[in-house]
């Protein structure tokens, strides 16, 4: 009997919550702000990567308009 190769499926990778700027654990990841640092994290509303540029316009990986 032949033996069917099986794919294996791709590990999936962990989503590591960190601030961007003090590289901290996030406690509460959907907050809008560090606890650590207290700074207020920005995010892109449509591929939701955190914005680190204040006077940032456009989102750096996807380039959509970023709401004020």
């Amino acid at each position: 009997m032949k033996e069917k190769s099986m794919k294996k499926k791709p590990a999936k990778k962990e989503v590591e919550c960190r601030c961007p700027y003090c590289e901290e654990d996030l406690i509460l990841v959907g907050a809008p702000f560090c606890s650590a640092c207290k700074m207020v994290i920005v995010r892109c509303t449509m591929c939701l990567t955190a914005i680190t540029d204040k006077d940032a316009k456009t989102c750096s990986r996807c380039g959509e308009p970023l709401q004020q």
